[in-house]
């Protein structure tokens, strides 16, 4: 009799080794300039939770000391925290060390992350079935050196993308099997991305429309069909008002907030883009900036995938058949849930910076039509060496932008490709987050063994706003015996160190600048794929001091 082995599920061994590998990366990463009033959404929620049990419960009492207002309160209120809420603990540890809270919030966002590229790898596997296109498109995905970044500590624009892949795949679950547990997990994803941000329920709504209109067309709209949408959509309505406590405030006034604050945001400062600054009450902001952003940022190699799969889509439509016959079809479907968002945006002049940040969930859609360039391409090549071929350039691709990765790490945030030219960092923004900072305190602060450098307390000054809160922001990031050496001067003058990011720098002080440039000995810098994201500057040797 033959022993019955267990089969290897290579989808499972494949996932676990890049989750692994990701994690491990997550320690370098700083705080971002958004990280503590990102996590005060939070504990707000929190509040307004804590405030139906009364005002006299010492939770609420405790976020009260702390200065933490009910989120009903809040003009933060246009994007939720409810995927955060099991971290909401983190409140009492960033207490006792804002190192290590920032270690494990990093480790919560990367995980969250992860279930994004976990659901595209599924979502690929359900719609082109075999290894070559989700494999790739996931690596792909976990190689592109903004979102490798991000994913550790962008907690809204990259787990909204997160929650659109689930929200796909979930979609397309409901699509193929139209189970009561699949219902139930896409009306909970639905509803968390549409906590997130009000783009998440639309990205939702078109997937359950397309599921609808399969149905219809098919015939197979019956009355238990028609229960199960009605059960899906009060479900994600439930679901939306028991974690979204800002509802509070009049479920369609809120959503009038959210819709007000998606059209016009409430930003009003300046971006650096192609050499020049702009305003949005002066100058108003450039339609190009969504697109062009995307297109210099994202590696070449998967863009000119994405242009080969929008271009064999249609055919692809056309000649769908068997037993993923509306594959395409819903491929289409949640691409455009994405690029139609995207398209209103840049037609309408929509104010947005930091590059494509807040646009990420577009990426969604770029990804599924590289997955159908791949698609088309593992077509052409039917024999055996073509294919091997094939998975030999994807592979060698792969590799090169995760040497890439390699070489800059922890700073790959601040890619740009080819197509950016010579001299980005004076036409561009790289470090907007102030993430490089992290990195200057430690080699200014401690020797090369880690251990702290001798000579106490040290004055360190930035020259721009911006600037010094990145340097309020980063002290959170630092081991607490490096954070204690730390004076933080409010004018660079009185400083031992001058911290620059050139970006800031060029934007908001260009004649301190030259003045730090000619008057300082430039003691360091910090580069990312060749640009200088970061420069420490020194009055003096501290032996010299007195």
């Amino acid at each position: 009799m033959k022993k019955s082995g267990r089969k290897i599920d290579y989808g499972a061994v494949f996932l676990t080794s890049i989750f692994i590998i990701g994690l491990l990366t997550v320690f370098p990463y700083g705080a971002h300039l958004d990280q503590t009033s990102e996590q005060a959404i939070l504990y707000s929620n929190v509040k307004e939770y804590a405030g139906l049990f009364g005002a006299s419960n010492p939770l609420y009492r405790e976020l009260d000391s702390a200065g933490v207002i009910d989120i009903t309160q809040s003009i933060e209120k246009d994007h939720g925290m409810a995927v955060y809420y099991p971290m909401a603990w983190i409140f009492f540890v960033n207490r006792i060390s804002p190192f290590a809270g920032n270690i494990l919030w990093h480790g919560y966002i990367y995980v969250l992350s992860f279930c994004g590229t976990a659901a595209l790898f599924y979502l690929l596997s359900g719609i082109f079935g075999g290894r070559v296109v989700p494999m790739f498109t996931t690596l792909l995905y976990f190689v592109t050196p903004r979102m490798f970044a991000e994913s550790h500590y962008n907690n809204k624009d990259m787990i909204l993308l997160s929650l659109a892949l689930c929200t796909a795949f979930f979609g397309w679950k409901v699509h193929r099997t139209k189970s009561w547990g699949n219902v139930a997990a896409f009306a909970l994803v639905g509803s968390l991305a549409a906590n997130m941000k009000i783009i998440g329920a639309f990205i939702w709504g078109i997937a359950g429309i397309y599921i609808l209109l399969a149905l219809f067309v098919r015939h197979q709209l019956d009355k238990g069909m028609v229960r199960k949408a009605a059960a899906c959509i009060a479900m994600w309505l439930g679901f939306y008002l028991l974690l979204t406590p800002a509802c509070r405030m009049g479920l369609l006034e809120f959503w009038k907030y959210l819709l007000d604050s998606a059209r016009d945001f409430r930003w009003n400062d300046y971006i650096l883009f192609a050499g020049r600054m702009y305003s949005k009450q002066v100058t108003g902001m450039p339609k190009a900036y969504l697109p062009v952003m995307i297109l210099l940022t994202v590696p070449v190699g998967i863009l000119l995938l994405a242009v080969t799969g929008a271009f064999s889509l249609p055919s692809a439509l056309v000649r769908c058949g068997g037993r993923n016959a509306d594959g395409p079809w819903y491929l289409l479907a949640m691409a455009l849930s994405c690029l139609i968002p995207l398209g209103y945006a840049v037609l309408s002049g929509t104010p947005v910076y930091n590059g494509w940040r807040h646009f990420y969930f577009v990426y969604m859609a770029v990804l599924l039509l590289a997955a159908q360039g791949i698609s088309l391409l593992s077509g052409k090549f039917r024999s055996r060496k073509g294919r091997r071929w094939l998975a030999s350039l994807l592979g060698v691709y792969v590799f090169l932008l995760a040497a890439g990765i390699a070489a800059s790490y922890p700073h790959e945030y601040a890619y740009y490709n080819i197509l950016a030219g010579k001299n980005v960092g004076e036409r561009y923004e790289l470090d907007y987050w102030d993430m490089s900072f992290k990195q200057a305190y430690e080699r200014i602060l401690q020797n090369p063994d880690g251990e702290p450098a001798p000579g106490g307390r040290v004055k360190i000054g930035a020259i721009s706003t911006p600037a010094y809160w990145g340097l309020e922001a980063q002290r959170n990031a630092i081991r607490g015996k490096l954070n204690m050496l730390i004076d933080l001067c409010d004018d660079y003058r009185d400083a031992e160190y001058v911290i620059v990011n050139p970006t800031y720098a060029l934007m908001y002080g260009a004649s301190d600048y030259e003045y730090v440039k000619k008057n300082y000995i430039l003691k360091d810098t910090i580069t990312s794929y060749g640009n200088v994201i970061c420069e420490i500057y020194q009055t003096e040797t501290r032996e010299q001091r007195p």
